[in-house]
């Protein structure tokens, strides 16, 4: 009897190590300052760069490339301007295009859905609050209009695999609202539309800061959440918790630390002063240093990616920390290393791999690539600027700065990472 007792009270022992243990673990703090982050050359982060121009028509001129989505055979181009939705070979050859079926107040979304080839492109009408699915072949032929009911909650979706969505809600106290006592959740997974799990709640009346100030998970700036083998990382808006999620669940893996003078102060995020938050949100509209959110997260071999999110953008070409949006860190050196700073040099024809549109919108990755994009206008005023230097281009460059005009449609950046930086 006695030893038993005595094999009770050693399991009861480590029953409340264990649950003291979880009480007390913390998840990994990842501490990012602009200010100390490195930049260098082209040649020092890249080993192979490649220019590819979009050919120009009259039925492939876009305006500008709002959305770029790369498949296994094709570069898809979402358009704003001209509402359109663009197919280019990986050469940059013209393929098709596709109208989307609303004319005013629309977003769009498009999804390369890997596991079955095919792109998914929403299109939401925000007067009407009504949307549209279609999908595609990789190569632009309609395959088919699914009669899925889109909401807000179901417009901006990332595929996560084996038909599973994640979709972004929209919770935003309105001025003048009342705040609801109730638990609300930023994003939640869908399968044919239907709602299957949700993640990331929060109570609107305990979380003023985020319900007033951002309302949802900000999705305007090209594609915000890349998706990889299922699953993706998102961090929570203000505070920068960093979850991964996949259909099923959704887990803190880390979180980014700003300097102070950087983020909204904790008090606010965390008080309930209305008056408070209202007035820092007149303020913020013309803030382009305090970070709202940061998106596009995604690993590459032991490289962070990420990407910081102010309320206003500002585009310099400069080494200032406050125009610096986009980054990767070394998870093995602690090394912060700014891609605004990464300067041209001879490997890129003194090019640069980064325009207004990808400062924006970020880092595109995909099969081992880094992609971005570069306007016409960018990419000539860059060539007249450093023709000198350059002396020669490659066979396309040369016949794009030979045969195109600054009006003429974008070119899209490839990157191969170094091995070794």
């Amino acid at each position: 009897m006695r030893v038993l007792f005595f094999k009770s009270s050693i399991f009861l022992f480590f029953l409340f190590l264990t649950f003291v243990k979880g009480l007390t673990q913390s998840i990994p703090l990842i501490r990012i300052d602009p200010t100390n982050a490195y930049g260098g050359t082209m040649s020092d982060f890249f080993d192979e760069i490649e220019y590819i121009p979009l050919e120009t028509t009259t039925e492939s001129l876009l305006g500008s490339a709002s959305k770029l989505v790369i498949t296994d055979s094709s570069f898809v181009i979402g358009d704003y301007d001209t509402k359109s939705i663009f197919f280019f070979t990986p050469s940059g050859k013209f393929i098709t295009r596709a109208r989307l079926p609303y004319e005013n107040s629309i977003s769009m979304n498009i999804s390369y859905e890997t596991d079955r080839k095919m792109i998914s492109v929403i299109s939401f009408n925000w007067d009407t609050e009504k949307g549209i699915c279609k999908y595609y072949t990789l190569t632009g032929k309609l395959i088919d209009t699914p009669k899925e009911n889109i909401t807000k909650e179901t417009s901006a979706v990332v595929y996560l695999g084996s038909g599973f969505n994640l979709g972004i809600n929209w919770n935003y106290l309105y001025k003048g609202e009342s705040p609801k006592n109730s638990t609300f959740f930023i994003f939640s997974t869908y399968k044919k539309g239907i709602r299957y799990k949700s993640f990331l709640p929060f109570n609107q009346a305990n979380s003023l800061a985020f319900s007033r100030l951002m309302g949802s998970y900000i999705t305007a700036f090209g594609n915000p959440l890349k998706a990889q083998n299922g699953y993706l990382y998102a961090a929570e808006p203000l505070t920068f918790k960093t979850f991964k999620i996949n259909k099923d669940t959704a887990i803190a893996s880390f979180q980014f630390v700003l300097p102070y003078e950087r983020v909204i102060p904790k008090t606010l995020i965390e008080g309930n002063n209305l008056k408070s938050i209202d007035s820092l949100k007149e303020t913020l509209s013309f803030d382009n240093k305090t970070i709202l959110q940061i998106s596009n997260i995604f690993y590459y071999r032991n490289y962070l990616f990420f990407k910081l999110i102010p309320r206003m953008y500002l585009f310099k070409p400069n080494s200032d920390p406050e125009f610096q949006y986009n980054f990767m860190y070394d998870t093995l050196t602690k090394k912060l290393i700014s891609i605004e700073k990464i300067s041209p040099d001879a490997s890129s024809y003194f090019l640069s791999a980064l325009g207004h549109i990808a400062q924006r919108d970020g880092i595109e990755y995909f099969n081992g690539n880094l992609y971005t994009s570069l306007s016409a206008l960018e990419m000539f005023n860059q060539m007249e600027k450093t023709k000198e230097k350059a002396k020669r281009y490659p066979p396309a460059l040369d016949k794009y700065f030979s045969t195109e005009t600054r009006k003429s449609n974008p070119v899209i950046v490839k990157l191969k990472l170094r091995k070794e930086l």
